[in-house]
């Protein structure tokens, strides 16, 4: 073959691969910046969090002076149907 063969069947075989890396490399760098942008945003918001949290009180007692009522317990969810053990064996 010549080598004006050879180029164009490799302009064929790794074109659309080195467009695709150039596309997917652009797009990793954009993705690391918003990253960063999304990382800043959300220690903000931690920040603020924890700053509201340490001046509230963990439980706040009742207003009469008792004692504070414990948080409710979940009920456990019902069984949605009766498991049956079949025998390994059938008699046969």
């Amino acid at each position: 073959m010549s080598t004006t063969a050879n180029a164009v069947i490799a302009a064929v075989l790794f074109g659309p691969g080195i467009a695709g890396a150039a596309a997917y490399a652009h797009s990793i760098r954009g993705w690391r910046e918003d990253s960063a942008a999304t990382q800043t945003v959300l220690a903000i918001s931690a920040a603020e969090r924890a700053a509201a949290l340490a001046e509230q009180d963990d439980i706040p007692a009742p207003p009469d002076g008792g004692e504070p009522t414990p948080a409710p317990v979940p009920e456990p969810a019902p069984r949605l149907a009766t498991v049956i053990d079949f025998p390994a064996r059938s008699a046969a």
